[in-house]
């Protein structure tokens, strides 16, 4: 008897591939932001994903040989991190095109190992070509797979970061200026050695927490100096009038810090909103075995 044959046709439609590669490069962008701890503006990335899904429908219909496929795709890839995340300097850049492609390797392989090793793929009659994939599922059908991954993935950043934040040493503060004051949480386990002109430690915090203290009039900024592995740059800063630890009901005044003042997110997770220095720890300990044990009242 002839064999036979078990083979299915599956129609390609070009909005639904379209839509499959836009809606899976918004979430590998969004995993790389989420990595890396940046800011990210949802109109550079949806504009980057859309890059990429539009390469996809091109190539998905293009007979391209190997070397010239992945060149290709390591171009839009580049492409794709400059538009989403706008890199300062070469460095950043590269840094941020390799956790791309790490990311999209190691979500893209899993995800296929799911639809064929697990056998979804021959459910939902997915088809790989080129490097890019099609799933034969309708909108809400994609919307929903989208969604499931996208809730799946934002669950388990979320539980790393839990266990990451574990152990760590946040310190509740409150800083005062004039008649204003705001509340921070301090991360102490931190490599931060910046300092002030006059040898005072730094603390970097977001400056739309400490809005309402820029308000002051006759506020005095300063620059402080700084060089990260993204570069050198100067931060705006100032110092309050006072500075407290929060412990219970009781404020312990400490020294004042340089607050310096950051653009971007210090920490997605929001388990704590400002950055103080090194040895931050030390100096509060002896401070506070060296003054007076009153609190004031809150």
């Amino acid at each position: 008897m002839p064999a036979e044959d078990k083979s299915v046709e599956i129609n390609i439609y070009i909005d639904v591939l379209f839509l499959t590669n836009y809606l899976f490069d918004s979430l590998l962008l969004w995993v790389t932001g989420r990595l890396l701890r940046t800011g990210l503006n949802p109109i550079y990335l949806l504009s980057a994903a859309a890059i990429g899904a539009l390469y996809a429908v091109l190539s998905f219909f293009m007979k391209i040989p190997l070397w010239l496929s992945l060149s290709l795709r390591l171009m839009v890839a580049c492409l794709m991190v400059m538009v989403a995340y706008r890199p300062r300097s070469l460095r950043i850049f590269c840094r941020f095109s390799a956790v791309f492609l790490v990311s999209s390797l190691t979500t893209g392989g899993s995800f296929l190992c799911l639809i064929y090793a697990g056998g979804i793929g021959a459910r939902l009659g997915s088809v790989l070509y080129n490097g890019n994939l099609y799933i034969n599922l309708p909108a809400y059908g994609i919307l929903a797979l989208f969604l499931s991954c996208f809730f799946l993935l934002r669950g388990l950043l979320s539980v790393s970061g839990r266990i990451r934040a574990t152990g760590h040493n946040i310190v509740p503060l409150r800083i005062c200026l004039g008649k204003r004051s705001v509340r921070l949480r301090g991360f102490c386990d931190s490599g931060n050695l910046l300092k002030g002109q006059d040898g005072r430690g730094v603390m970097i915090t977001e400056e739309r927490l400490v809005k309402p203290l820029l308000m002051q009039e006759g506020l005095w900024l300063t620059t402080v100096n700084y060089q990260t592995l993204q570069g050198k740059g100067r931060l705006r800063a100032f110092l309050p009038d006072a500075m407290y630890l929060e412990k219970g009901r009781a404020l312990i005044p400490v020294t004042p810090l340089y607050v310096g003042l950051s653009s971007e997110p210090l920490d997605l997770y929001q388990h704590w909103d400002a950055v103080l220095p090194h040895n931050f720890e030390e100096v509060k300990n002896y401070e506070i075995q060296n003054q007076d044990p009153a609190a004031k009242a809150m």
